[in-house]
């Protein structure tokens, strides 16, 4: 390539000099003024522009590409050994995590130190899809070893293995199945061993060994939305209504979010002819208990609320600025779930608990679930509900009672393989990376 310089007064004449000495074709490279005049470098061959060497990444994309295929092979055989035996199964499952781990990571590492010069014909979606593959295969293959762990469980200890079953079918969750399995005295066997379970059951469930509303006082119902916290009110005052009479009781409600929650607590006023107060703030309340300090006992309504509703922590600290005698009743429905039950007790316990209220037992398909938060929490149940009545279908809560309801409610239950395997898996999780060392209890 000819490359050449010209010199002129001014632009127009560098121009002609060049179109003359290179023609109409000739490209100019660059310009710049000088003294004297213009300089102008031109030539008539344009440079050709020079193509970067290739980087080597884009193999190191194909090898990391093979690599996961090669780990989701493995897997698909990992997965056929499983169901021969464990040991083999397991020895596949661990060299997998950690194929798969050096295969991510090298990709990370690789398309670190190329992305700022190459777009990859290996895209992040192909590898996402293929990492989302890889975990897949890896649950499927946790999944066979917890099936390996719980069958090897139920050869080894066939006579636990039912009682594992009998404990989850009343709702139990797995790991407090294998915790009650684990205290079980050794010599205690078939029917025994049962009874022995259900009476350290019956043991740890706390009860109030009076009936706490009866004695008088002040008591306020919360719980969650829908569990039943009037109706329990309603019961709660006509039992005492019966017992004691109507002059030494009195009602008041904080629901005034709900439509036609103060109307309910009003209509069962005019018919037990005992005053209610409608309350809204921390000071309408403590007049109001002010204005019931001769009552032998005053029973508080609140409004249940979505536990994340800054409504719900106004109406908490208004109980809590009031006289410190306010005692909490934490009503609890049977019918909910164990995630539901646990968020209610974190939310209202700061209400000074004194006892739980069980609400709607002639609906829940199993208690192990209301039954185990109460024995984790050490919250005792003072009634059980079971019906819509007032006041007969309220109970002081014994709890030989209740745990035979329990016991009674889970002869009705079908349990599924996969829900067996699950609890055992979720008190067991090496089970699923070693069942040759699971724990069976």
């Amino acid at each position: 390539m000819t490359i050449k310089r010209y010199f002129a007064a001014d632009m127009r004449q560098a121009m002609r000099l060049v179109k003359n000495d290179l023609g109409v074709d000739a490209t100019i490279l660059n310009q710049q003024k000088v003294a004297g005049g213009v300089e102008v470098i031109a030539t008539l061959e344009l440079p050709q522009p020079t193509k970067p060497p290739r980087p080597m990444a884009e193999p190191l994309f194909n090898e990391d590409q093979q690599q996961l295929r090669t780990a989701l092979n493995q897997a698909k055989q990992a997965i056929n050994r499983a169901q021969l035996g464990g040991a083999a199964a397991n020895d596949v499952n661990l060299q997998l995590r950690s194929r798969a781990s050096t295969t991510v990571a090298n990709h990370a590492a690789s398309k670190q130190s190329t992305a700022t010069v190459l777009q990859p014909n290996f895209s992040d979606h192909q590898f996402s899809a293929l990492q989302n593959e890889v975990s897949g295969m890896r649950a499927l293959l946790e999944q066979q070893l917890g099936q390996l762990g719980w069958l090897k469980y139920c050869k080894q200890s066939p006579a636990k293995a039912q009682l594992w079953k009998k404990l989850q079918a009343i709702g139990f969750s797995g790991p407090y199945c294998q915790q009650l399995l684990a205290n079980l005295p050794a010599e205690q066997q078939g029917v025994d061993a049962w009874r022995h379970l259900l009476a350290s059951i019956v043991k740890k469930l706390p009860v109030t060994s009076k009936d706490i509303v009866d004695q008088g006082g002040i008591f306020a119902c919360v719980g969650p939305t829908g569990a039943g916290k009037t109706t329990t009110i309603g019961k709660l005052a006509t039992r005492y209504a019966l017992n004691h009479g109507t002059s030494q009781l009195a009602l008041v409600t904080m629901d005034t979010y709900r439509i036609g929650a103060t109307d309910q607590i009003k209509t069962l006023g005019k018919i037990l002819n005992v005053p209610v107060k409608i309350v809204g703030n921390g000071h309408q309340l403590q007049m109001a208990l002010d204005s019931f300090q001769k009552k032998s006992l005053v029973l508080i309504d609140t409004a249940g609320l979505n536990h994340q509703d800054p409504k719900l922590q106004l109406q908490l600290s208004i109980l809590n600025q009031v006289r410190p005698m306010v005692r909490g009743l934490l009503v609890l429905s049977t019918t909910s779930q164990q995630q539901v039950l646990q968020v209610a007790y974190n939310t209202y316990s700061q209400t000074r608990l004194v006892g739980g209220v069980l609400t709607k037992l002639d609906e829940a398909s199993s208690l192990g679930e209301t039954v185990e938060l109460l024995m984790d929490k050490h919250l005792a149940v003072s009634y059980i509900t079971d019906g819509q009545r007032i006041p007969d279908d309220i109970h002081q809560a014994r709890a030989h009672q209740v745990i035979s309801r329990a016991v009674a409610l889970s002869q009705h239950a079908e349990l599924a393989d996969s829900e067996l395997m699950s609890a055992y898996m979720q008190a067991n999780p090496m089970a699923a990376t070693s069942p040759v060392q699971a724990n069976v209890g």
